[in-house]
């Protein structure tokens, strides 16, 4: 009987098992425990940007959008304004299930991912993996910002329309 060293899990003279293997990344979870929304939307940010890496969601001009949402919602929360960063994030949700609902399934192969980038499918796009994903992580992080927050959106006034259906009820 054959003796073979430990550790070598191949026969001499045979091909190595891993040389005509496949190499896919994907993202894994990770241990992520901060209760910090700002450190979520960094997180956030980080996973949209591994997502655009491995095509799985694209366009270019789509990616730079998504950048902006996840960015003023940033600046937002460092402005104290948790109601203009909940919208900016369910912004971002409404733009990744749009993209998905469009062309969500139609692009890349089973593993979900895509090596033609934006040559041949130049419309914005969001695959299974990506849109599940960004949009759990998203939805988490507006679960953490309060529910009633005072601050004020950039017209001054507590709504998106500039305050007027308070002053209609006080008439």
């Amino acid at each position: 009987m054959p003796s073979f060293d430990e550790g070598d899990d191949s026969e001499p003279g045979w091909p190595d098992k891993y040389e005509d293997a496949v190499q896919v990344k994907t993202i894994v979870p990770s241990s992520f425990t901060a209760t910090d929304p700002a450190s979520a939307i960094d997180r956030l940010i980080s996973l949209k940007h591994q997502a655009a890496s491995l095509s799985w969601i694209g366009n270019a001009e789509f990616v730079f959008k998504l950048d902006k949402r996840l960015d003023q919602a940033r600046a937002a929360l460092a402005q104290n304004k948790k109601k203009l960063a909940g919208t900016r994030l369910t912004q971002f949700i409404r733009d990744l299930t749009g993209a998905y609902g469009e062309h969500g399934h139609e692009h890349g192969d089973k593993a979900g991912v895509r090596d033609d980038k934006d040559s041949r499918h130049p419309e914005k796009f969001v695959n299974d993996e990506a849109f599940q994903l960004l949009k759990i992580n998203a939805e988490f992080i507006i679960s953490k910002l309060p529910t009633e927050s005072a601050d004020k959106d950039d017209d001054g006034g507590d709504s998106q329309d500039g305050g007027k259906s308070q002053r209609r009820d006080e008439k």
